[in-house]
């Protein structure tokens, strides 16, 4: 009867129920350092390979399913969780989806291997997907390694993306084309269940440009560099200082005017500054004693604010009109921030890099770049001089703060740990302790060969390393170029340690 064919239904449910202690549950993994929490099914491992960070990049998640040969020939897979810096950028989604196309396609058309065809985009689009909202997905012909004349194997990728508080969340999954379907459940699941978390706000680096002709001083954001000073315009003032923002995707010039007729109020010195750039426009009042107007110059707009005998103006240097430079009143702060110094007649001005987060600083050069990684790796890196080229050889200085796990009483225990695990094909050369401001070093000199592309020569690479100790804290500077270019640019290595001040 219908009564006990319910019964038995009910029974017969009850008896599938599994117990709470077999039930699968998935391993949550968190990574707090980089505001990421992942669920991945039971056995599977997640981890941060520092092997595979490269440029902006601050961290990359390996996710690892059991079983799986990584090291076969043509059976690689790979899931991981990319996490980039792109608050220097100012990038959109779009635009950041857009860069991550054409690096695919450039390194489809020779920029990763000779003569490999172009990746073919197979899906982008929008995606509701838990945290991230677009995905670029596309197919790519590999050959397998070590058998250069079999055909080549087509693999799939799978790249799920979001923004997040200027910092890039990318999902991607590749796998060979046939076994793609494999695993697709599973990236998608932990793409659906990962929670992206704010990360813990830290000091602010900046740069502190001194004018010495003109007795000031500027702070601005350390993503800007110095381009040019103290030049007469002609027209009535006076070019104090010129920065470009660190984008690449959007650069804005900003420049620092004092106008040689001094002014009453603020509200009249942008009165004679709208004169001198021939512009009409409403004069806006602000905080502090500023005004702000903006005019039209070769067909974009340029964003001005004025106080005292001082004035900012911003330009869009790339094809948009952006100017995120004025976001959160950035502007005001720079133009605050302008204080008298003695002034130095004939002397230097000098723009200093300072990390209030990992204690130090040190003077940059005019036309230089510095990228500073504020999250995951605790490095800095410095190119004192402008690349002209991408085949040009520059130097590259990086500073690292490490958290020593075993106490170093004394510069020689450091020594002595550095020895003992020194490959002995690499010897340590003009090994020594020296003292830069005060401070003592163990220094040495590294050589390494390097094959910069497949099809390239092998190239010599010199380092000078500088450590030195701060209570728990290393602190290594690296100094590297090529060999051939070592005497060229080895004065400049001496300005940096000459003003290199590390703080307690």
């Amino acid at each position: 009867d219908v009564e006990s064919d319910q019964r038995e239904d009910l029974e017969k449910g009850i008896a599938e129920v599994k117990p709470a202690e077999y039930v699968v549950k998935p391993d949550i993994k968190n990574f707090a350092d980089y505001g990421v929490s992942l669920r991945i099914p039971p056995e599977w491992e997640a981890m941060v390979d520092e092997f595979s960070i490269v440029g902006p990049q601050i961290a990359v998640i390996g996710i690892h399913p059991p079983g799986v040969d990584q090291l076969s020939a043509g059976a690689i897979l790979r899931l991981s969780v990319i996490v980039e810096d792109v608050g220097r950028e100012q990038m959109t989604l779009l635009e950041y989806k857009e860069k991550s196309k054409e690096y695919a396609m450039s390194m489809g058309a020779g920029g990763g291997m000779p003569m490999m065809a172009p990746p073919e985009i197979t899906k982008d689009c929008s995606v509701n997907l838990g945290q991230f909202q677009h995905t670029l997905e596309y197919t790519q012909n590999f050959p397998i390694p070590g058998q250069a004349a079999s055909l080549p194997l087509p693999y799939k990728f799978m790249n799920l993306m979001t923004l997040h508080k200027g910092l890039a969340y990318v999902l991607q999954y590749m796998a060979r084309s046939d076994k793609f379907h494999e695993y697709l459940d599973a990236a998608t699941n932990i793409a659906e269940t990962m929670v992206i978390e704010d990360l813990p706000p830290r000091p602010l680096s900046l740069l502190e440009f001194i004018s010495a002709p003109h007795g000031l001083k500027i702070s601005v954001p350390e993503t800007w560099s110095w381009v040019k000073e103290n030049k007469d315009m002609g027209d009535g003032r006076t070019l104090v200082v010129s920065f470009m923002s660190g984008s690449s995707n959007k650069p804005d010039g900003i420049s620092v005017y004092k106008l040689n007729a001094p002014c009453d109020t603020p509200k009249a010195l942008a009165k004679q500054y709208q004169s001198i750039v021939a512009s009409q426009g409403e004069i806006h009042a602000k905080e502090g004693g500023i005004v702000h107007f903006t005019y039209n110059a070769d067909g974009k707009v340029v964003v001005v604010y004025c106080r005292a005998e001082y004035v900012i103006e911003c330009r869009a240097e790339g094809q948009r009109v952006t100017h995120h430079n004025q976001e959160d009143g950035l502007l005001c702060t720079v133009l605050g921030s302008i204080e008298a110094v003695s002034p130095q007649e004939g002397g230097r001005s000098t723009c200093r890099y300072i990390n209030k987060h990992w204690r130090f600083a040190f003077d940059i050069n005019a036309n230089s770049k510095l990228l500073e990684h504020k999250w995951g790796s605790t490095s800095i890196t410095y190119v004192p001089v402008e690349q002209e080229t991408q085949e040009q050889d520059v130097p590259i200085f990086t500073i690292e703060v490490n958290q020593e796990e075993e106490h170093y009483p004394d510069l020689k225990a450091v020594e002595a740990k550095i020895m003992s695990g020194n490959d002995l094909n690499t010897p340590l050369k003009d090994k020594k302790i020296e003292t830069c401001r005060g401070r003592e070093y163990l220094s040495f000199v590294l050589s390494r060969d390097e094959q910069m592309h497949p099809w390239a020569p092998r190239e010599e690479f010199r380092s000078k390393v500088l450590i030195t100790l701060r209570g728990r804290e290393s602190v290594m500077l690296k100094w590297e170029v090529a060999a051939n270019e070592w005497k060229r640019y080895e004065r400049y290595l001496s300005a940096i340690l000459d003003s290199m001040e590390v703080f307690p």
